[in-house]
């Protein structure tokens, strides 16, 4: 057997490795979006971070930094509260309205790009982000505290 033979398997491996990362981070409203969630978002324009913008590249492991500006759209938006068994919660707090009694909430005129916060006494906080019309009814689970 080469004695070369298994640093050769293990660089090609690593080149693999980096291979398949992703080289671009997308950024909307400050926030890191993964480039799965991008599929389907209607885009105005995208900037590429440069000179004291991308100072910050650095902590993103060195990966060209695009930020992106959405398309001017509102969407309205169905959906239900459950908790970890599926149950609904009535009452929660989606945005600036509440649950019926089945857990459901409809919002209306959510702009792309907003950041709706879901929230009810002894449940932790959780935050949905919408970046495009969503393709069903939107389904938050709360944990318990």
């Amino acid at each position: 057997m080469n004695r070369f033979l298994p640093f050769l398997l293990l660089f090609s491996l690593a080149g693999f490795a980096g291979f398949t990362q992703q080289k671009s981070v997308y950024i909307i409203n400050g926030r890191e979006v993964d480039s799965a969630d991008m599929v389907g978002v209607k885009v105005k324009r995208i900037d590429v971070a440069t000179g004291l913008r991308s100072a910050g590249m650095h902590e993103r492991g060195g990966k060209r930094v695009l930020i992106v500006h959405l398309e001017d759209e509102q969407y309205n938006l169905f959906g239900i509260v459950t908790n970890e068994r599926g149950k609904p919660i009535a009452n929660a707090k989606v945005g600036e309205v509440q649950t019926d009694a089945c857990g459901h909430f409809y919002l209306k005129g959510v702009k792309a790009g907003s950041r709706i916060m879901i929230s009810r006494k002894g449940y932790a906080d959780q935050f949905i982000d919408i970046y495009k019309r969503p393709d069903d009814l939107l389904t938050v689970q709360l944990r318990k505290k």
